[in-house]
């Protein structure tokens, strides 16, 4: 028997007749297409207009075919990505009035600002689901729940627990809340699921999406166009930088490269001020936020500190969340411009804090201030660390603490 591999398959849609790819290798049964995007198969019917993507089970041979054809965009592996988690450390119900984020955790990130709550701005939380109790514990109105990993979510609705001990940390009290299973019970997502909840996600009004999951290659084109839609519609979204304690940034985090809407997401120590070792890292990354033992909640609702970049990026996704509740109302450019131009320095060595510590405080006073600092967010290589940009990005900084 022929050995199968998962793919998805990007083309330009165009009418069954003129397809260059016909016949037996649309027709196979075990090929068992499934639309990305869940358009019909009209032309234009895809939120991306007539560029199409299909999950596919293909034999070496039928993805040749799809090479080769005229329309055919790309081929890749449907690629599975991990949860970034590390350790849980019960507490039982010890701190059960404590505020989440914990006031050590909002105080290292500025995050009191009077007036910010996160009020209309709905956040997508794209893991394995949050459980009743957990939703109760929050209080934050959930908006609208879908599954998109392909399995049972069972009857507490969820997949694995990790999305459970995500939101907490995520939305804000005054946010709704987006919730998107893409993980299946074995703690992993695939990059079609997340391309899938993206679009959804953006049909439901989010502005803010995390997505707490890395893989160790460069990212797919189709994980690049869902977070090309997302930053067209004006939603920011934020993803793990890994766990294995390496000088990279995982996938879909390495978008930040290419897309401003993308933030990869460093974890540090709260406590220490230093990178957490098992934290990824790089000079370009996003940012940095606590992710060593931090105060969230498990499936149970009960307290619990967790560690792993899984919940720096939800911080960040917090802050940015805050800040979109201003008034007057900023863009989410505006906003993804001020956190990274107002970032902070830190005591670890500046290639592992990437733009920096992000402060709500700064961030806040920037936009009230009509500061969009367009010269500090280009990406160009003089706003990298290092760069002349750059520096001086830090003396202003400096100035405005």
């Amino acid at each position: 028997m022929t050995e199968r591999s998962r793919v998805v398959v990007r083309a330009i849609r165009i009418p069954p007749a003129r397809r260059t790819v016909a016949g037996p290798v649309l027709a196979d049964p075990e090929a068992g297409y499934e639309d990305v995007y869940g358009s019909s198969d009209g032309v234009g019917a895809s939120p991306l207009g007539v560029r199409a993507a299909y999950v596919a089970h293909l034999t070496p041979e039928q993805v040749q075919q799809f090479q080769e054809a005229t329309n055919c965009l790309t081929v890749e592996p449907d690629a599975e990505l991990t949860a970034d988690l590390v350790t849980v450390e019960p507490l039982g119900d010890v701190a059960a009035t404590a505020g989440i984020p914990e006031s050590a955790v909002r105080a290292w990130m500025e995050a009191d600002v009077a007036g910010l709550t996160g009020g209309g701005v709905r956040v997508a939380v794209f893991d394995g689901g949050i459980s009743p109790a957990v939703r109760a514990r929050m209080g934050n109105r959930v908006v609208a729940s879908r599954n998109f990993s392909g399995v049972d979510p069972g009857a507490d609705g969820i997949t694995t627990d990790h999305g459970c001990m995500v939101a907490p940390v995520c939305v804000p009290p005054g946010s709704g809340v987006l919730d998107a299973i893409i993980s299946n019970d074995a703690g992993s997502s695939r990059t079609s699921a997340f391309a899938s909840a993206m679009y959804w996600a953006v049909q439901n009004g989010a502005k803010v999406v995390n997505y707490s999951y890395s893989g160790a290659g460069a990212s797919t084109s189709v994980a690049r166009d869902a977070v090309e839609h997302a930053q067209t519609n004006g939603v920011l979204v934020f993803a793990s930088a890994g766990n294995d304690g390496q000088y990279r940034l995982g996938s879909p985090s390495d978008l930040c490269r290419q897309l401003w809407a993308m933030h990869s997401s460093i974890a540090f120590n709260h406590l220490t001020g230093l990178r957490a070792n098992f934290s990824n890292y790089y000079d370009d990354g996003s940012g940095c936020a606590p992710g060593q033992a931090v105060l969230s909640l498990n499936k149970d609702g009960v307290p619990t500190r967790v560690s792993g970049t899984s919940f720096s990026s939800p911080l960040m996704a917090f802050a940015a969340a805050l800040l979109l509740s201003a008034s007057p109302i900023p863009t989410v450019a505006q906003v993804s411009a001020a956190l990274k131009t107002t970032a902070r320095d830190t005591p670890s060595p500046k290639r592992e804090e990437g733009r920096g510590r992000w402060s709500v405080r700064l961030a806040h006073a920037s936009l009230s201030a009509g500061d969009d600092r367009p010269l500090l967010r280009l990406g160009s290589r003089d706003s990298a660390p290092g760069g002349p940009v750059h520096r001086l990005q830090r003396v202003l900084n400096e100035v405005l603490a």
